[in-house]
């Protein structure tokens, strides 16, 4: 049997989330936090909202370095969305992080090539500045100490200072006069920690001391340098204004940049949660950013965060001045990075997961029915990605985190944290089973009821129900996270807590489970309501509380109290607002589109007939008008007749008035009660309101049910076509514009405006041919009817447009412009305007006829596919003109499929398939062929797109790669690299180099750390036994003989000097230093460096002693302990001889 955990690159019962899912930012202090920030930096997905907000923030700061200042940027997103992840890694890939075990920050970092161009640029900017880019990072915290305190305190910490002034200030002094450094190891040596003296510098001798040693010319003894500290920097703590705050911060820059100040960074995390804990604060903020940005010019960036866009709040809008660049992160970039950090699958175990879904498609396609979350088509390509989640429980759980979100940022883990723990519950059971939703409450019980949103008595009810049996306690949880989502408005999903959708979100076992809940859950149901645990309205459930029943009592008063009267007068204007809206503002008319405004009236009389259709509304519930009546009405006006009648029959009358008086009894019971202050209280107010929002769910859909049975006629008894009441009337409204406008078929066409701009260029004689004419202008029925208006002594342009503009006519301005025109340049008609001869363009050019006076005379050829197609080979990247467009089109064709070989290729790289258009374009000729290519246009240009996208990936996926495999190579013997190595095998048979998912680059990165630690571990054990031989030497008398630099060229002559540690910092470095030295090679250095010590100490014998001789020990098989001692007379004799010709003898093995 294969289980869930088998299917996942990385199983989830072997992998834990370092950072328990939520980013901090702030800087590594232990081995373990650095850990966490190498997993956040690696598991980064750089693409989306992350990879185009790091890019603009980039880009804002490079471009505005030579600008008077800095715009600072927010970063805004709801909790969870990755904001405060996306600013960590960005402080770190800044300043180029390097770690302990010489891995770096970008090295770490899978970045699109773009990223890496643009960080390039900021390292040129550090060189040119004189000081490498730095970075600083914390969150505003709401202790209580000022905004300019936390600031300081944030960048004091990352300067590697005091975060208190005081101290820092002391450091500060320390390092202006060169003594920094000096006084730590002073201090060091003498066993005290500098910190801790530093923090009580006006009262420890141990750091006046050190002071003393640096600089005996400071004072005389430690009780002066104490004073003279207390008195240059008084230790006890005031508020700094902005002005001292920057003076500060200007000071920590150049301590930082040796002098010069660098390209900074700057991130203040949880920005809208310090503006909102204090009045006053958003000024502090305001204040802070407007004077860095202005002191310190083009080179300090601020960037701070918020859950919120800037426009959302009053308080955030007073700084959205100060933060001009915005960066948005939206839930689509979340599901992008939970997909490719915890729920990435094998290739090789796809199939059978893909295999195990398909045989339950139907029950998973039925999922949450009716809500607006319901399973999609979108859903079936996510459901391997989402595994073993459910897309449509992803959705609930958004909804229901977004809602427990609101304004509670700190007490609520990420989705990642979540979604980890979810997919470890499910790791141990069988392929094809899913989390159930309600896995949610079990996760979130405790934050829910910290927040105010799941009160104690609910809490320990639903533990208890549980207890007595596990599905009780699911249901309950269930329906409490239902209850947090909004019942009305656009944030409404459309689940509710009904039997259906309870048992939709438990399933587990997605082959089993369905129809065993489908028989449990109405019981359980029951039950519980019978107990007086749930309370049933309609066919919902929700949980029932003391103060629950008090509201309840007050709803049943109101509903009471309520008359006949008040719900009939609401009744009827809901539905005349409701027809309302169903009423079109305007219909177009035929192919010119001519607009046409409809007008309601609702009185006894019938509508005076105007320039706007009527639509006389008609209702049994109001006038008592039957459905009979109302055909009779309709037959009556006669088949000329231009209304539109609209009929509203009495539907469901007693449910209707129970819904509507239960609506507004609630809505006069949440205005009764007010605001409730306790958590009971709230409880039962946001249960009143999910009761109002039904009441209204239901009165809207009696209005809909009444106004999908309407009728509608036009006059004479017909009925439009249609099924919604607006598409019945809008239908009719086109009819009866026909019939309003009799005269208008003889003007329409869409291209009278062809017709005037003919005129326009000069070409007047053939203009009608525009609109498809090409006889006698004369004759055309529209030129005609104006001629004819136009006498010999000559009309007022304005009576010509009233008469042809209105009823019957109806035509369209374009049309009459475009006749006038052509009578005009055909030299029938001739005009004047204020009394002056008027040329043709004089008069198109009127926006108004009222001075036009028109008076007769007495006597009297596709481009537009041609146009597409050079449009499209554009686009193609093949311009043309008319005469090429074939072979054009040939060459485009040609290009594409030699573009597709040039990217595909053997495995891993993809077997690219081409479009069915091409092979139809090529198998036709002439103007066959630019029809067959016009025909494949949408499927061209995705074409060009998506090889556009995969040309852009090539290079650096295949560079990944072919590192990759070399490191593989390297990494051969080495156990930390086997699992990394199996799947980069698995993976070169696959077809995914190029694919929207990119594999190769963890696969890389895994490589390359377990060949990073190997090599480490080398270098350590080689430095380690250097020194060990270094310091066996000096403890040679021989060798104390010589002088440090004869030392150190000894040292170096016989390669036991310091090497420079192999650079680590990303893939690339990692696998030039294997390939500088492979791993086996650093068994032979190692090996080599006693014998190099010893070569070093007969030098630095011979040194020493010129006439030193050498006695070799003599190679002897000792058989028995009589031996011995012959053995050692002959070396004793050899020892003597030589000490009788040398002053000293070098012994050697």
């Amino acid at each position: 049997m294969t289980i869930n955990n088998e299917l996942f690159t990385r199983r989830p019962l072997d992998f834990e989330i370092p950072n328990d899912g939520v980013t901090s930012v702030d800087r590594p202090d232990d081995s373990n936090q650095w850990k966490v920030l190498e997993y956040e930096l690696s598991s980064f997905v750089c693409e989306g909202e992350y990879e185009q907000g790091l890019q603009r923030i980039l880009d804002s700061y490079l471009r505005h370095r030579s600008s008077a200042t800095q715009p600072a940027v927010w970063v805004s997103g709801f909790y969870g969305s990755g904001k405060s992840h996306l600013v960590r890694v960005l402080q770190h890939l800044w300043a180029d992080t390097a770690f302990p075990n010489r891995a770096s920050a970008r090295g770490l970092t899978n970045l699109p090539q773009s990223i890496r161009d643009q960080l390039t640029e900021l390292d040129t900017l550090g060189k040119r500045d004189g000081a490498a880019p730095w970075s600083a990072a914390g969150a505003l915290d709401r202790s209580g100490d000022s905004l300019n305190a936390v600031f300081l305190a944030i960048v004091l910490g990352a300067a590697g200072l005091p975060t208190r002034v005081e101290p820092a200030q002391v450091a500060l002094w320390l390092a202006g006069n060169g003594h920094l450094d000096t006084v730590r190891a002073h201090v060091e040596d003498n066993g005290g920690d500098f910190a801790e003296e530093l923090s009580e510098y006006n009262l420890s001798t141990l750091l006046a001391n050190a002071i003393l040693a640096a600089d005996p010319s400071f004072a005389s003894n430690g009780a002066e340098v104490r004073s003279a500290l207390r008195s240059q920097f008084p230790p006890e703590a005031r508020a700094l204004s902005t002005d001292e705050t920057i003076t500060l911060f200007r000071k920590v820059l150049q301590y930082v940049g040796g002098g010069a100040i660098p390209p900074t960074l700057i991130v203040l995390d949880e920005v809208q949660e310090y503006i909102n804990s204090g009045l006053g604060h958003d000024a502090e903020v305001r204040h802070l950013v407007e004077a860095v940005t202005r002191d310190f010019a083009e080179r300090v960036l601020l960037v701070g965060t918020g859950q919120q866009e800037l426009t959302a709040d009053a308080a955030l809008q007073k700084i959205q001045d100060r933060f001009t660049v915005k960066v948005i992160l939206k839930n689509q970039d979340v599901d992008a990075v939970v997909r490719r950090v915890l729920l990435n699958k094998e290739p090789a175990t796809r199939p059978l997961l893909e295999n195990t879904l398909a045989a339950v498609a139907g029950p998973i396609s039925r999922q949450l029915v009716g809500s607006k979350i319901q399973h999609t088509a979108q859903d079936d390509t996510d459901l391997v990605e989402d595994y073993p989640l459910l897309p449509s429980r992803r959705r609930f759980w958004e909804s229901v985190l977004r809602q427990a979100d609101a304004g509670r940022a700190g007490q609520l883990r990420s989705q990642l944290r979540i979604v980890h723990d979810a997919n470890r519950m499910a790791a141990k059971k069988s392929i094809g089973t899913v989390v159930g939703a309600d896995y949610l409450y079990l996760a979130k019980h405790e934050d829910l009821n910290g927040a105010g949103l799941l009160l104690k008595e609910t809490q320990r009810l639903i533990h208890e129900q549980g207890q007595k049996e596990p599905l009780r306690g699911r249901l309950l949880g269930l329906i409490h996270l239902i209850s947090l989502l909004p019942t009305s408005g656009h944030a409404d999903v459309g689940v509710r807590a009904t039997a259906d959708h309870l048992v939709d979100l438990l399933v587990e076992n997605l082959a089993n489970d369905g129809a065993t809940l489908r028989q449990e859950v109405p019981a359980v149901l029951a039950a519980l309501t019978e107990e007086g645990i749930l309370q049933q309205d309609g066919d919902e459930y929700r949980l029932q509380t003391a103060a629950g029943r008090t509201w309840d009592e007050a709803f049943r008063r109101q509903s009471a109290q309520l008359t006949d009267s008040e719900v009939s007068t609401e009744r009827d204007t809901r539905l005349r607002a409701e027809v309302e809206k169903a009423l079109p503002a305007l219909v177009l008319q035929g192919k010119a589109k001519v607009k046409r405004n409809l007008t309601l009236h609702s009185d006894g009389s019938q509508p005076p007939t105007t320039d706007a259709i009527p639509v006389w509304l008609r209702s049994e519930w109001d006038d008592g008008t039957t459905a009979k009546q109302f055909e009779d009405l309709a037959r009556s006006l006669g088949v000329d007749s231009p209304v539109v009648l609209v009929h509203l029959p009495r539907v469901q009358a007693q449910a209707f008035a129970k819904d509507l008086r239960s609506q507004l009894a609630a809505q006069r019971t949440l205005d009764q009660q007010g605001f409730p202050q306790d958590d009971d209280g709230k409880q039962a107010r946001r249960t009143m309101e999910s009761r109002l929002s039904r009441a209204q769910t239901l009165v809207s859909d009696h209005v809909r049910d009444i106004l999908s049975k309407a009728s509608v006629q036009l006059g004479g008894g017909s009925a439009p076509s249609g099924t919604a009441l607006r598409d019945r009337i809008e239908n009719g409204a086109q009819s009866a514009a026909t019939r309003l406008f009799s005269k208008f078929d003889v003007a329409d066409d869409a291209r009278w405006p062809q017709v005037t701009e003919r005129i326009k260029k000069g070409s007047g004689t053939d203009a009608l041919k525009a609109i498809g004419y090409d006889a006698d202008p004369e004759q055309h029925p529209v030129l005609k009817e104006i001629l004819g208006r136009i006498g010999g002594a000559g009309t007022p342009a304005s009576e010509v447009e009233k008469a042809v503009l209105s009823a019957p006519f109806g035509w369209s301005r374009d049309a009459l412009m475009g006749a006038v025109g052509v009578l005009l340049d055909n030299g029938l008609i001739r005009a004047t305007i204020n009394g002056s001869d008027a040329s043709t363009s004089q008069v198109l050019s009127q926006t108004r006829l009222g001075t036009v006076h028109l008076r007769r005379e007495s006597t009297v050829l596709k481009t537009a596919e041609k146009i597409a197609a050079r449009s499209l080979l554009g686009k193609l990247g093949v311009p043309a003109d008319n005469e090429t467009l074939i072979p054009a089109a040939e060459q485009a064709v040609n290009e594409l499929t030699q573009r597709a070989g040039s990217i595909g290729g053997p495995a891993p790289l993809p077997d690219i398939a081409f479009p069915p258009g091409i092979a139809q374009i090529k198998s036709t000729s002439g103007n066959e062929r630019v029809h067959a290519l016009l025909a494949a246009k949408d499927e061209l240009t995705a074409f060009a797109e998506r090889l556009d996208t995969l040309e852009g990936r090539r290079p650096s996926r295949l560079a990944a790669l072919a590192t990759a495999r070399a490191l593989s190579t390297a990494a051969v013997n080495l156990e930390s690299s086997a699992d990394a190595r199996t799947r980069l095998g698995a993976f070169e048979k696959t077809r995914e180099l190029l694919a929207d998912n990119d594999q190769i680059s963890p696969l890389q990165a895994d490589l390359a750390s377990a060949v990073r630690e190997a090599v480490n571990e080398k270098a350590d054990a080689v430095e380690r036994a250097r020194q060990l031989a270094i310091e066996d030497l000096r403890h040679q008398s021989t060798w104390s003989l010589l002088d440090s630099d004869k030392q150190e060229e000894l040292l170096a002559e016989y390669s036991l000097a310091p090497e420079a540690k192999p650079e680590l910092g990303d893939a690339d470095k990692v696998l030039h230093a294997v390939q500088d030295r492979p791993l086996a090679a650093w068994v032979a250095v190692l090996d080599a460096v006693p014998a190099r010590a010893a070569k070093a100490l007969e030098a630095a014998v011979r040194l020493s002693t010129p006439t030193a001789g050498t006695v070799t020990i003599p190679t002897a098989t000792l058989d028995s302990v009589e031996d011995i001692e012959p053995y050692l007379e002959n070396l004793r004799a050899r020892l003597t001889q030589a000490f009788a010709e040398h002053d000293a003898v070098v012994v050697k093995g």
